[in-house]
């Protein structure tokens, strides 16, 4: 407990510690040890990394994450080994996981998506979310562009007291009915097209 640990998110030098709490849910005693699967150059350390218990006894093992992080994301498993396994038991796993964000946009998304259509003249308000590469919110303001028909960029408010990386963004639609109204919402090199149907 937990079955999981995460680091959250922060900075590029971290030096952060989470605790698992391992009990010894079988019928005798027995001696584990712990082995961390990651592919990546940084990965987190156990301690103790061997360990014996009896029925029903816990430890608490300390899982710590220390270093120089370029940003992204750093994940990996803690495998729980018996040393008297038998060939092809498979160990039991804890995922673990650390982001540093980039602040560079990754991805815009309409959320939820843009209606198809909407009235002549109206205004449509949509909630626009942009991320990083590992999913964390930029404050980057998005850049509204009129590409095709006669509707119009109203504004945009940033929603990052209350949620990081949501945009607000107001638009009018055109005069005249039938008409496709396509939009462009760029932030540094991520660009999302937005077409509305005027009825």
């Amino acid at each position: 407990d937990p079955v999981s640990v995460s680091f959250g998110m922060g900075g590029q030098r971290v030096d952060a510690a989470r605790t698992i709490r391992v009990l010894n849910a079988g019928r005798g005693v027995g001696t584990w040890k712990v082995e961390i699967d990651s592919g990546d150059e940084m990965k987190a350390t156990v301690a103790p990394a061997e360990f014996s218990l009896g029925v029903s006894d816990t430890v608490d093992l300390r899982v710590q994450f220390r270093g120089d992080a370029q940003p992204g994301e750093y994940q990996g498993f803690l495998l729980f080994r018996r040393v008297d396994a038998a060939e092809g038991e498979r160990p039991q796993r804890v995922a673990y996981w650390y982001g540093v964000p980039s602040g560079k946009p990754a991805t815009i998304r309409v959320v939820p998506a843009a209606p198809a259509t909407a009235a002549v003249s109206g205004v449509v308000n949509l909630t626009v979310l942009i991320t990083d590469a590992i999913g964390a919110g930029t404050r980057e303001a998005p850049e509204v562009t009129v590409l095709e028909g006669s509707g119009t960029f109203l504004s945009a408010a940033s929603e990052e007291d209350r949620f990081p990386g949501y945009w607000r963004i107001a638009l009018r639609l055109g005069a005249e009915s039938g008409q496709v109204n396509r939009f462009r919402v760029e932030a540094g090199a991520v660009v999302r097209e937005i077409s509305i149907r005027t009825r």
